[in-house]
């Protein structure tokens, strides 16, 4: 009988560790049954699923809402008879880690840097403390970088964590480069949250870039939408356009000829490989995680600062560096789905010896 996996998430919006959820779960092949659990909308990815069952518990998390989903989860780890549920996000960790399934291996993946970027916050100290407090030595501890790593490490003290980077599904390299032209074509892809920064964007629109020939599209879901779509309604901007979600990510960047990212908060993103694979020159804020996966193959302004953002993209002519073949391949190859998969059966396989 294989072993069942519960891989277990907030939602299957269009984000990096949702993506990785989905793109993982599809490559395991055969080894396990796999079941993929989350919350509540939004549902962007569910189709994409084609190696697991797929269940969602519709209850987005709150305090109340907390004894519903870990009874509805319970029912299905003791119906399916579940060995491992391998979760994705602070909220989901802490359910699992709550859960009365002593015999259940518990697998924590953490994907983002609030401990790092938002510490100065009162709340992101209280869940750390709870984060902490809920965490036992026999819990396995993935972080999806060497920054993640450092943070969990120093912030929550949790030892033995092992680095596992993201990767994106195997296509091959667009040899051709785009070329930006007189008309820059952006474009972002990712949830729509506070930490990706787009009120940057409209800033930036809003003071100096509605007057300029580009275009900036920005795809993706999230409770945010709705809210950036009316200011920029609102305040009549023209070239700055939020798209909304798209299943497609490969064939919408053929569209463009420039992928933006102005996120305060990174921990180690999909969407700047796949424009890189695509071959898209970047412009990127400079934190850390992004500055460790693209090094010097993207142009970057001061992480916050509008008017960095605005002077990089009226220089963007000037100032962008063709891509290297050979040194996007590279990257490229740090971030293979193939070394992804093999290191995570490892893990999983190993646990179910102990």
């Amino acid at each position: 009988m294989k072993p069942v996996i519960i891989h277990f998430i907030d939602t299957l919006g269009r984000g990096g560790a949702e993506k990785l959820l989905v793109n993982t779960v599809n490559l395991l092949g055969n080894d396990f049954e796999n079941i993929v659990v989350y919350l509540n909308a939004p549902h962007d990815l569910k189709n994409s699923i084609t190696n697991a069952k797929v269940i969602c518990l519709e209850e987005p998390f709150s305090w109340k809402s907390f004894f519903k989903i870990t009874s509805k989860l319970q029912h299905i780890i003791k119906e399916n008879k579940v060995s491992i549920i391998h979760s994705h996000s602070y909220w989901t960790n802490l359910i699992s880690r709550l859960l009365n399934c002593p015999n259940v291996i518990k697998v924590q993946s953490y994907h983002n840097a609030i401990y790092d970027t938002m510490w100065d916050n009162k709340k992101v100290k209280l869940l750390a403390y709870i984060d902490r407090l809920l965490y036992k030595k026999k819990h396995i501890v993935i972080c999806v970088s060497n920054y993640v790593k450092s943070i969990v490490e120093d912030k929550l003290k949790i030892k033995n964590t092992i680095v596992l980077k993201n990767f994106i599904v195997s296509n091959k390299q667009t040899e051709k480069q785009t070329e930006i032209t007189d008309t820059l074509r952006i474009v972002s892809i990712g949830n729509i949250k506070k930490e990706k920064n787009y009120d940057l964007v409209i800033e930036a629109f809003q003071k100096e870039l509605h007057k300029d020939n580009l275009i900036f599209h920005i795809y993706g879901s999230g409770n945010l939408l709705e809210t950036y779509q009316n200011r920029v309604k609102e305040l009549k901007i023209k070239n700055l356009v939020f798209m909304g979600s798209t299943s497609n990510v490969e064939r919408v960047m053929q569209n463009y000829n420039l992928y933006c990212m102005t996120s305060t908060s990174e921990a180690c993103p999909l969407s700047p490989l796949e424009a890189l694979q695509a071959g898209l020159p970047l412009l990127l804020s400079d934190v850390q995680p992004l500055k460790e996966i693209a090094e010097d193959n993207a142009l970057y302004f001061r992480s916050g600062d509008v008017n960095s953002f605005i002077a990089k993209i009226r220089n963007i002519h000037k100032e962008l560096v063709p891509l290297n073949n050979n040194k996007i391949e590279n990257i490229l190859k740090r971030y293979s789905q193939e070394q992804y998969i093999k290191n995570i059966k490892e893990i999983y396989k190993k646990s179910l010896v102990k």
